[in-house]
C-alpha cells in the first residue's frame, strides 16, 4: 500500500499529492512535508510505490522559495506532468503528474485565490491549434459531467442458446445520455484518471441495471484494453459479482488482443476466477492456430467478429473456417458466440458450425434498455444458471 495520510485542519497549507484509486473509492492523500521529497519503489522513499513500473528511486519533489518543482531521477518508464514526459518542471494546483503509470494530482494547500494554473493540461504551446484547445475544453467538460450525474444508458443485447432456442444472457453496450466525446486530435489517446473513472462507473451502472433482468443468464460487460495493467483492477471487477445478485452470472470480456503471457496478466485471470468472475475473449478475428495460443489462459466464451460470420451461406470456406475455430476452441474448453447474426439462416449455419450462442437482430427481439421489471424466482445463485 502506498503511504497514506488523513488531512486535518492543522494540515492545511502544507503540499500534498492526492491518488484516486482505479476501483473507486475515497483519494488516498500524501503529505510533503519535507524537502527533497522522495518518491519512489524502495521502502525508504517518503512516498513508497509498490508498483513494478514505478523504479526504486523514481523522482523528487523540490521546494524552492513558494515554488514547488518536480524532478526525474533517471527512471526507467519516466515521470509526466499533465501528458507530457519531463526531466524537471514548476508544480501547479491541479497538475497531474504521472510516476510511469501511478497518477496524482498536486495541491500546494494555498487558498484557493493562489491557484492559477488548474488548466495547464490545455495548453495552446504544445501545438495544437486554438480549434483544437476549444474541442479538447469541450471535451473534458462532457466528461466531467458525465461523471458527475452519471449520465449513461446501457442497452442489452440478447444472447441465444442456439441448440435449445434459448434466451442465455446479455452483452451490455453502452450509450451515453450526453453527446458522445469527440477522440480527436485533443484527447485522442490519452489515457487518464478521469476516462479510468468513467468506466469504472460505466461498469457499475451497467451491472446495477442488469439487476432486473431475467434470472439464468449470464451478463457480459466489456473491457478496454488500455485498461490492464492499471493498479486495482481485478479487486473492481470482482465488486460487480454481489451487485448483480443471485442468479445471473458476471463475464468480463477483454479484447482477444490484448490476451498476453505475462505474470500480470496470469495472476488477473486467475484473481477473477476465484471470485467467480467468468472470462470472455472479444472481438476474434484471427483462425483457429491463434486459439492454440490462448490455451494457456483459456476464456470460457469467445465472442466472434462479425466479420468471421458474414457471408456464410455465399462462401463455403468461410464455414469450413469457422467450423475449425469452434473445434479448437472445444479443444481449450471455450464455448463460440457468433456475433452480428442478422437472419435465421445464418444462425441455423453457425448452429451447424458448432457455434453454441449466438447474438444479434436474428432474434427478433429488441435489446433490453434501462430498467426492466424484476423477475421473481431469483432465489439461487447456482440454480438456473447457464454454464458459460
Amino acid at each position: 500500500m502506498m503511504q497514506t495520510q488523513l488531512i486535518h485542519e492543522r494540515a492545511v497549507g502544507i503540499p500534498r499529492l492526492e491518488h484516486h484509486p482505479a476501483g473507486g473509492g475515497k483519494p488516498e492523500q500524501t503529505l510533503l512535508e519535507s524537502f527533497p521529497f522522495t518518491i519512489g519503489r524502495n521502502d525508504t522513499a517518503d512516498l513508497c510505490i509498490p508498483s513494478s513500473r514505478v523504479s526504486r528511486e523514481h523522482a523528487v519533489v523540490l521546494k524552492r522559495g513558494a515554488v514547488y518543482r518536480v524532478q526525474d531521477l533517471g527512471s526507467t518508464n519516466k515521470t509526466f506532468l499533465n501528458g507530457k514526459q519531463i526531466e524537471e518542471a514548476v508544480l501547479h494546483d491541479g497538475d497531474l503528474v504521472a510516476f510511469a503509470d501511478v497518477e496524482f494530482n498536486f495541491f500546494s494547500g494555498s487558498p484557493p485565490p493562489s491557484r492559477q494554473t488548474a488548466t495547464q493540461l490545455i495548453d495552446a504551446r504544445d501545438g495544437r491549434q486554438p480549434a483544437d484547445v476549444r474541442r479538447s475544453v469541450r471535451e473534458i467538460r462532457r466528461m466531467q459531467e458525465t461523471l458527475v450525474h452519471g449520465s449513461f444508458a446501457h442497452e442489452y443485447q440478447p444472447v441465444m442458446e442456439l441448440a435449445a432456442g434459448r434466451l442465455a444472457g446479455y452483452v451490455a453496450v453502452e450509450h451515453r445520455c450526453s453527446e458522445p466525446v469527440q477522440r480527436g486530435r485533443g484527447l485522442a489517446d490519452i489515457e487518464c484518471r478521469l476516462t479510468s473513472r468513467l468506466r469504472w462507473l460505466s461498469r457499475i451502472l451497467a451491472v446495477e441495471g442488469a439487476q432486473e433482468l431475467p434470472c439464468g443468464t449470464f451478463l457480459i460487460v466489456p473491457l478496454d484494453a488500455s485498461e490492464l495493467g492499471a493498479e486495482g483492477l481485478a479487486e473492481s471487477l470482482q465488486q460487480l459479482v454481489p451487485a448483480l445478485g443471485d442468479g445471473r452470472r458476471l463475464f468480463v470480456e477483454v479484447p482477444e488482443t490484448a490476451v498476453s503471457d505475462s505474470s500480470y496478466f496470469h495472476e488477473f485471470c486467475d484473481r477473477l476466477r476465484e471470485a467467480d468472475v467468468a472470462i470472455a475473449y472479444g472481438g476474434f478475428a484471427a483462425g483457429s492456430p491463434r486459439i492454440g495460443q490462448l490455451r494457456r489462459h483459456p476464456p470460457e466464451l469467445l465472442r466472434l467478429a462479425p466479420a468471421l460470420t458474414e457471408g456464410l451461406s455465399r462462401h463455403r470456406e468461410r464455414r469450413s473456417s469457422l467450423e475449425a475455430i469452434v473445434r479448437s476452441a472445444a479443444e481449450i474448453g471455450a464455448r463460440v458466440l457468433a456475433s452480428g447474426i442478422a437472419h435465421t439462416d445464418e444462425a441455423e449455419l453457425c448452429r451447424k458450425a458448432g457455434c453454441q450462442l449466438a447474438q444479434g437482430s436474428f432474434t427478433g427481439a429488441s435489446p433490453a434498455a434501462g430498467r426492466l421489471g424484476r423477475s421473481a424466482g431469483c432465489e439461487s445463485r447456482h440454480g438456473t444458471l447457464i454454464e458459460g
